[in-house]
C-alpha cells in the first residue's frame, strides 16, 4: 500500500489524533511526505508504528510559525516595542522547539523501521546532535539525502547493506575517507553520487574521492560540484580498483585542481578506465562562470588528448563521451549560455585528438566535445562513427567546409549542436538540411544571420533551435524553410543561401509532382487490370484497392497544393 501527502495540516488537530492517524496505517509499505507544512501540535509521532514500510520519502517538512503580528487583547493596553520584540523572540524559540520535536519524531521513527529498503530524507529532519542516525536500518539498500549534509555524524556507520547512495556535501572540511569512514566502508555500493556544494560567495572544501578505494562493485560513480584540490591524484589511485565501473562523471564547478602524479600532461595516462565503461563525462565550470573561472577549474589541459586516449587504449563499450562544458548547463535549455561556456575553452586537447577518440571508442553514440578541437582539426574521422546519433561540436574547428563535407554526411544523427563557431554561418546551416533524421538542432554563438535566427540571447546575440513536434514539419524541412529567408551570399557562385534553399524547395515540388504522376500511372494500370479480369469476386477487392489508391492520391494532391502555396509565399518574400 502506498500513501503520498503534500500541503499543510490543520492546527485544530490534536497531537494524539495526529499520532493515531499515522500509527493506524500499519499496512503501508510506501510513504511519501513532501512539501508539507505542519502546525503544532501536529507532528510525525506515529511514524514509529509503521514497521511494515519498505520505502520512505521525507522531504521539505516543516512546522510553521503563526503569520502576521501578534493579536491585541481588547482589555490590555497596546504593547510597547520592547514587549513586541520579546514576544517575537518567544515565538522564535517556540518555532525552534517545534522543529526539534519534529526531528526527534523522525529519529525515533527511523529506529523502528527495520524493513526499510529505500529512504529519501531531508538531512534537516535529523537532530543536529544525531550520531549515526541510520545505523539501525540494516535492510536499507538505497539512500538519498535530498538536501545538504553538513555533519560527518549524519553519514556515520551507514548500513553496510547499501547499494546506492546519493548526497550533497556542504561540510567545513573536504569529504574524504578520514572524515567520513562510514561512507568509505560501504563496500557493497554499486551506485554513488556525491555533489560538493558550491556558491559564488565563498570557497568550499569539496570532495576528495579516496573514499571510493574499497568500492570494487561500483558501476556508477558521479562526483560533481566542487572537487578538492587533490581530487585528481586521489582519483588516479582509486580508478584501478573500480574494474566494474560502467558510468563515470567527474565535474569540477570551480577552483584549481592539483595536477596528476606525473610530469606534464602525460599524467593523464594515470587515469585508467574500466573496459566496461559505457558513459564518461569529464567537465568543468558552471553556468555564469567567466573565462578565468573556467580556465582555473579545468580538468583537461592542453595536449592531454594524446595521453587520455593513447594508442593501444581500447574502450569498446563506451557509448557516451562528454568532455568540456557540463551537460547540466543545458538542463534549462539555455543554448546561449552553453555557447558562452564553450567559447571559453578555446581548443586545447591537442592536434590529432579526434582520430584517437574514434580509434579508442568506435561504438560512440553520443559525443559532446564542443570547443575542444583545435582550429583546423580534420573532422573527417567522425564519419567512421557509424552509430553516432548525438553530436555537440564547436569552436574554431567547425567551419562551413566541415559542415558541408562532414556534418552533413552523418546521416544517422538525430541531435546536433553547433556552438561558438566563428567560421560557421548560413552556408554551413544550409548544408545541414541533408540530415533528414534530425529531431533536434541547436546553433548558438555562430555567425548565422538574423533572418534565420529563432531567438536572441544575452551573450552571443541570436541563435537557432529547432525540435521535432507533432504539428510541425520534420526538422530538416523547418531548417530549409528558415534558410529561404537568408540573404547571406555564398563564396562559390554569389547566390544567396535563400536562393539556394528556394531551389531545393522547387526540386522537392518537382519530385512531388513526379510521384503523383507515377501514382496516376499505377491507378490507370490497376483500372485496366480490373476491367480485364471481369470477375465479380475479384472486382470487389480491386475496387477497394482502387478506392484506397484514389484516397492516397487525393492526400498527395493536398500536400502538393500546400507545398505550392508555401513555395509561392517564399518566392514573394524573397522578391520583397
Amino acid at each position: 500500500m502506498h500513501a503520498r501527502a503534500s500541503g499543510s495540516s490543520s492546527s485544530s488537530s490534536k497531537r494524539s489524533s495526529s499520532r493515531h492517524a499515522l500509527s493506524s496505517l500499519t499496512s503501508l509499505t510506501s510513504l511519501v511526505l513532501e512539501d508539507v507544512r505542519l502546525q503544532d501540535p501536529v507532528g510525525l509521532g506515529g511514524l514509529s508504528a509503521l514497521t511494515g514500510l519498505h520505502e520512505l520519502h521525507l522531504d521539505d517538512i516543516r512546522k510553521v510559525m503563526p503569520s502576521g503580528p501578534p493579536q491585541q487583547e481588547a482589555s490590555h493596553e497596546p504593547r510597547t516595542p520592547d514587549q513586541m520584540r520579546e514576544l517575537r523572540e518567544q515565538e522564535v524559540q517556540q518555532y525552534l522547539m517545534w522543529q526539534q520535536e519534529l526531528r526527534q519524531d523522525v529519529q525515533l521513527g527511523l529506529g523502528s523501521l527495520m524493513q526499510l529498503t529505500r529512504l529519501v530524507l531531508d538531512p534537516y529532519l535529523l537532530p543536529e546532535e544525531a550520531h549515526a542516525p541510520l545505523s539501525c536500518l540494516q535492510q536499507l539498500q538505497e539512500l538519498k539525502f535530498c538536501g545538504s549534509t553538513r555533519s560527518p555524524g549524519e553519514v556515520l556507520r551507514l548500513p553496510l547493506s547499501l547499494t546506492k547512495v546519493e548526497l550533497e556535501w556542504d561540510g567545513e572540511e573536504a569529504l574524504s575517507s578520514s572524515l567520513c569512514p562510514g561512507l568509505a566502508a560501504l563496500t557493497n555500493l554499486q551506485h554513488l553520487g556525491v555533489c560538493g556544494y558550491h556558491d559564488d560567495e565563498q570557497d568550499a572544501p569539496g570532495l576528495l574521492p579516496d573514499f571510493c578505494s574499497d568500492m570494487q562493485q561500483l558501476r556508477v560513480l558521479k562526483l560533481h560540484g566542487v572537487l578538492s584540490r587533490n581530487a585528481l591524484p586521489a582519483l588516479a589511485q582509486v580508478l584501478p580498483t573500480l574494474s566494474c565501473l560502467e558510468s563515470l562523471l567527474v565535474h569540477n564547478a570551480r577552483g584549481e585542481l592539483a595536477p596528476l602524479p606525473a610530469s606534464g600532461v602525460a599524467g593523464y595516462l594515470a587515469l585508467p578506465l574500466s573496459p566496461h565503461i559505457t558513459h564518461l563525462e569529464l567537465s568543468w565550470g558552471h553556468a555564469g562562470s567567466d573565462e578565468e573561472d573556467a580556465a582555473e577549474a579545468a580538468i583537461l589541459h592542453s595536449g592531454c588528448g594524446q595521453h587520455l586516449f593513447a594508442a593501444g587504449r581500447q574502450l569498446p563499450q563506451l557509448k557516451q563521451l562528454l568532455l568540456g562544458v557540463p551537460a547540466e548547463t543545458l538542463d534549462s535549455e539555455d543554448v546561449d549560455g552553453y555557447a558562452s561556456q564553450v567559447s571559453y575553452l578555446g581548443g586545447g586537447l591537442g592536434e590529432g585528438s579526434l582520430p584517437r577518440w574514434v580509434t579508442c571508442c568506435p561504438g560512440l553514440e553520443l559525443l559532446w566535445i564542443a570547443g575542444l578541437l583545435e582550429p583546423g582539426e580534420d573532422m573527417r574521422p567522425l564519419l567512421q562513427l557509424t552509430a553516432l546519433t548525438e553530436l555537440f561540436v564547436g569552436g574554431g574547428a567547425v567551419t562551413n567546409d566541415a559542415a558541408c563535407e562532414v556534418l552533413s554526411q552523418l546521416s544517422s544523427l538525430r541531435s546536433l549542436g553547433v556552438f561558438a563557431a566563428e567560421q560557421f554561418n548560413d552556408t554551413g546551416l544550409l548544408a545541414l538540411t541533408a540530415l533528414r533524421q534530425l529531431t533536434q538542432l541547436a546553433v548558438a554563438g555562430c555567425k548565422i544571420s538574423a533572418e534565420v535566427e529563432t531567438d536572441s540571447g544575452d551573450y552571443h546575440g541570436g541563435f537557432l533551435v529547432l525540435q521535432q513536434q507533432e504539428a510541425l514539419p520534420p526538422v530538416w524541412l523547418q531548417l530549409l524553410d528558415s534558410c529561404v529567408r537568408s540573404k547571406h551570399r555564398t563564396q562559390l557562385d554569389g547566390e544567396s543561401c535563400g536562393e539556394l534553399a528556394l531551389q531545393q524547395l522547387m526540386a522537392l515540388q518537382t519530385g512531388a509532382q513526379e510521384r503523383v504522376a507515377r501514382l496516376e500511372q499505377r491507378l490507370a494500370a490497376a483500372e485496366a487490370t480490373l476491367a480485364a479480369r471481369g470477375k465479380q469476386a475479384d472486382a470487389g477487392a480491386s475496387q477497394q484497392q482502387l478506392a484506397a489508391a484514389e484516397l492516397r492520391a487525393a492526400e498527395l494532391e493536398q500536400r502538393l497544393a500546400a507545398a505550392e502555396a508555401k513555395l509561392a509565399a517564399a518566392e514573394a518574400e524573397l522578391a520583397a
